[in-house]
């Protein structure tokens, strides 16, 4: 909200008017006499460009009642446990966390001994035999998702870092493990890179893609969108994380339906509610190809 406009509003003057603007569709606004003014030849608004007309106005012009929402925290919460986690997921199937399936990608191998990692390793400290290692594809999911810019940003500040690891005959050289027998004949090495290698990283989006925001034209020519979209890879980041196979996705604010199709994606059901119902017309538009792909349904 702008302050010095509700100023002038309170105290019941009229703003000087010094301009107008043309606007269609969600494009930022231009002066008339802008050199962008072609990119609005099918106006669809107008407004005045206008100067504080009150002293007290004067003194707030350029003030306002907040900030640009610029990050979107995720907030993951799990109703409190009758027991252990373990207990919860044999009564009810759901409660685990599908790691290695938000595994962050990656070339290096990333196995590790036992220990603090939670590999499956045995070793034979007698013998000095190398230890039988499982192999995951992937880093471990954090709880921080990137965009690219920031995981470019995040990489000139770190710089480039290497890993710590069990070298062929040179022991340990690891904080996640510590092995004090230098001649254990056992080769892994370290990978480097930057920081953001440590993070799930998400295409840059100011908004979802227009492919992914469904619209409808009313017959008065009006058109049915929603304003807070969501992108599509992230959603199905989010269900495989927390889906347990063959489960079901339940979403009780539905908007236009990106959490639904994410659930069809990745073969899971869903349930969908939402009570408005424009955006239920949204949702079917989106949906509709399920029906003729023989793609898990939602309701």
């Amino acid at each position: 909200m702008d302050v010095s406009k509700a100023i002038d509003k309170a105290a019941g003057a009229e703003r000087e008017v010094v301009g107008q603007y043309v606007r269609r569709g969600d494009k930022k606004p231009y002066p008339v006499n802008s050199s962008s003014e072609i990119e609005f030849n099918n106006p669809t608004s107008k407004g005045n460009i206008t100067t504080p007309a009150t002293s007290e106005a004067q003194r707030w012009d350029g003030w306002g009642t907040q900030i640009k929402p610029a990050i979107e925290p995720i907030i993951l919460a799990r109703k409190p446990l009758d027991g252990t986690v373990a207990a919860n997921v044999l009564a009810h199937g759901v409660g685990g966390l599908n790691i290695d399936a938000c595994r962050v990608g990656t070339d290096d191998d990333t196995s590790r001994p036992p220990g603090r990692d939670g590999g499956n390793a045995t070793w034979d400290l007698s013998s000095r035999s190398e230890p039988s290692v499982s192999h995951t594809a992937g880093r471990f999911p954090a709880n921080v998702l990137l965009d690219e810019h920031a995981a470019k940003e995040m990489d000139e500040q770190s710089g480039v870092q290497k890993s710590g690891g069990i070298h062929k005959g040179g022991g340990a050289t690891s904080s996640w493990f510590t092995f004090n027998k230098s001649d254990v004949d056992y080769a892994h090495y370290p990978d480097s890179g930057g920081a953001s290698r440590f993070f799930p990283v998400f295409k840059y989006q100011a908004k979802a893609p227009k492919r992914e925001r469904p619209v409808i034209e009313r017959e008065d020519g009006t058109k049915i969108q929603h304003v807070t979209v969501k992108p599509l890879a992230l959603m199905e980041w989010l269900v495989s994380l927390i889906v347990p196979p063959g489960g079901v996705v339940l979403d009780p604010f539905a908007g236009s339906g990106t959490t639904l199709q994410a659930a069809r994606n990745k073969n899971f059901h869903a349930i969908g509610i939402e009570q408005d119902a424009d955006y239920i017309k949204l949702i079917e538009k989106r949906m509709k190809p399920a029906v003729t792909q023989g793609l898990p349904l939602w309701r």
